[in-house]
């Protein structure tokens, strides 16, 4: 009798934890059955941060929230010369030719913060028909440095 209740309250078990193969989950699944709007392919995508990178500030660089467009290697070029000679120009000339733009968008960057709070992230927003990068500061009390830091926003735009 014992192994009896045993073997039915198994079975209830795992009866209840079997997957519904309906109707509604199969929809779920399978986002071509759906008939909810979504985006089209008419609407760009948003615009996305590729990366944030962060090396000791040469001077003369300022922080700007507006992007500059690097579509070649000569507008890339000309960015990085504003940074100076050492490991921003470098990380920043790595991280643009490491990323690929999709079809229909820029690779972009800006300057986003100077100081010694590192922004961990960034956001990109169209503001007044301009694009504006945001630095996503740490939390905490601001910290003190002897070098400040340099963060530039790599971000990929619409074109």
């Amino acid at each position: 009798m014992r192994r009896t209740l045993v073997a039915l309250a198994l079975l209830a078990a795992l009866t209840a934890c079997g997957e519904d193969r309906g109707a509604p989950d199969r929809e779920a699944r399978d986002p071509s059955s759906s008939t909810s709007a979504g985006p089209t392919s008419d609407a760009p995508s948003p615009p996305e941060v590729v990366t944030v990178v962060s090396a000791p500030a040469p001077q003369r660089v300022v922080s700007t929230d507006e992007p500059t467009v690097l579509d070649d290697a000569g507008a890339l070029a000309d960015y990085v010369a504003g940074l100076g000679s050492g490991a921003l120009a470098d990380e920043v000339t790595r991280a643009v030719e490491a990323h690929r733009a999709a079809p229909g968008r820029v690779v972009a960057a800006a300057v986003v913060a100077v100081g010694c709070d590192v922004p961990r992230d960034a956001t990109v927003a169209e503001q007044d028909g301009r694009w504006v990068v945001t630095p996503v500061k740490p939390g905490g009390a601001p910290k003190q440095c002897y070098v400040p830091f340099a963060s530039v926003a790599v971000v990929e735009l619409p074109a």
